[in-house]
């Protein structure tokens, strides 16, 4: 039975002397498919990856932390391989109001334009969202865009409001921290066909890797503990995950189809 990672950032630099092994591991684990949001920047070697091993979907987008580097190449970029189909989705993008690495105004613009792109090419959003559920849900209700708010740790007002909207709500290694109480809180009331889980890779490492770089092969504690939170098999919660992972990316998962064929 496999989980998929809704979100692993294979690209960064902290992958560089071993990603092979990683995603070998992966495999080995029990992880499909794993979704590299990348960067302009990042895009060749994400579509490298993704010629190399089936495992791998991709999207594309400028995260809010880089928001200031906006430009017509970038946004050209994006929107050339919406257009040809080599991303699944538009992503990670988003507001950060924690860092403002980018300013607030800056943010928001590029998110427009992003989220534009996303409903033009009528592809799904990997959105990023950290203190900034007020700003985020003002401009969400300007466009027609359906998606997944990743690695969820706004307030669950957010959560309520997005999959009024059709999006999905990802979970990521915080939920097993100890502190986390109000994200399982979020993720025990959250519809299970709106339910998604992610490593967030390298970072937010689940519990018992904390403090370790994050990878993959993970993803299957942050299922477990969902599983444990809503009182479900696990075998029953990784089926509902493929099947949220394919609604919203595009695709088919055989395993599901072949299973429910015998049943």
């Amino acid at each position: 039975m496999k989980v998929p990672d809704s979100h692993a950032h294979l690209t960064d630099r902290k992958f560089k002397e071993d990603i092979h092994q990683v995603i070998e591991r992966a495999v080995k684990s029990g992880v499909y498919p794993i979704m590299v949001p990348s960067s302009p920047e990042e895009f060749p070697f994400a579509i490298k990856l993704k010629e190399k091993y089936d495992i791998i979907h991709i999207a594309a987008g400028v995260h809010p932390h880089e928001a200031s580097s906006w430009d017509n190449k970038k946004q050209t970029l994006i929107e050339k391989a919406a257009k040809i189909r080599q991303i699944v989705a538009i992503g990670e993008i988003g507001l950060d109001y924690h860092y403002d690495f980018s300013p607030r105004e800056t943010q928001k613009d590029v998110l427009k334009k992003q989220l534009d792109i996303a409903e033009r090419f009528s592809l799904p959003v990997i959105i990023h969202s950290r203190e900034s559920a007020e700003d985020l849900a003002r401009i969400l209700e300007e466009f027609e865009v359906a998606g997944v708010l990743h690695s969820f740790s706004e307030q669950p007002w957010l959560a309520d409001f997005a999959i009024k909207r059709g999006f999905f709500i990802s979970f990521s290694g915080m939920i097993t921290f100890k502190w986390a109480d109000f994200i399982r809180d979020t993720a025990k009331r959250v519809p299970l066909n709106r339910v998604l889980v992610e490593t967030d890779s390298p970072y937010l490492a689940p519990v018992p890797y904390r403090g370790k770089r994050n990878e993959p092969a993970y993803v299957i504690k942050v299922a477990e503990k969902i599983a444990e939170l809503r009182d479900l098999e696990k075998e029953e919660l990784f089926k509902i995950l493929r099947i949220n992972y394919f609604r919203l990316f595009g695709g088919k998962d055989g395993e599901v189809e072949e299973k429910d064929k015998g049943d």
